[in-house]
């Protein structure tokens, strides 16, 4: 079993969410959590990169093709998600494709600081490490200090081997704006 630290530490505390994949009847609200959960980035980044990255982000939703979209909920009631890999190449930005991948990890902003971040999170480790897979990887931009705070306690360490610039993705043409992305992994093998 991989080794990082399970968020609910207490066994008689109830966990913040029941975590679960998504139907593709839930695709509007997955977009919608998507997109509401990113929102304040628009404070951090040039509007042609926001832009670009709430563009994404729809793409992202209305494609489940390669990927399968994991939830969190309680009380009937969306909480989170994360997108989880189970070849992480697939999504282009140079991760090895005998990693899996985890991408635009989102909680509600009504539900932050409850641990369902952490809860999504670990259900994609415990996937890759059910799969076999050795490490599971992603991005992240040193903006998002929560979530980056959140892989770090979990044990991922950085790959700057596999950072990239979302300058340099001719498919979004940014017309020479920059923002450097970088990489972290999770040894589940260790």
């Amino acid at each position: 079993m991989p080794r990082f630290v399970i968020a609910n530490r207490h066994p008689l505390t109830q966990p913040a969410a029941i975590v679960r994949a998504a139907g593709l009847r839930e695709q509007a609200a997955i977009a919608d959590l998507l997109l509401r959960a990113n929102r304040d980035y628009r404070k951090v980044l040039p509007a042609r990169l926001f832009d670009a990255y709430m563009r994404d982000l729809r793409a992202l939703a209305a494609d489940w093709a390669d990927k399968d979209f994991l939830i969190a909920e309680s009380d009937g009631a969306l909480l989170g998600v994360v997108a989880f890999y189970r070849d992480a190449s697939v999504q282009g930005l140079g991760l090895p494709p005998e990693w899996a991948g985890l991408r635009a990890l989102a909680v509600d902003p009504e539900a932050r600081g409850r641990g369902v971040g952490r809860q999504l999170a670990e259900a994609c480790v415990l996937r890759a490490w059910r799969m076999g897979r050795q490490f599971i990887g992603l991005h992240s931009v040193e903006f998002q200090e929560v979530a980056r705070k959140l892989y770090l306690t979990m044990g991922f360490q950085r790959c700057p081997q596999y950072d990239f610039d979302v300058g340099d993705l001719p498919e979004l043409d940014l017309k020479g704006e920059r923002l450097p992305i970088d990489a972290f992994c999770l040894n589940l093998k260790r």
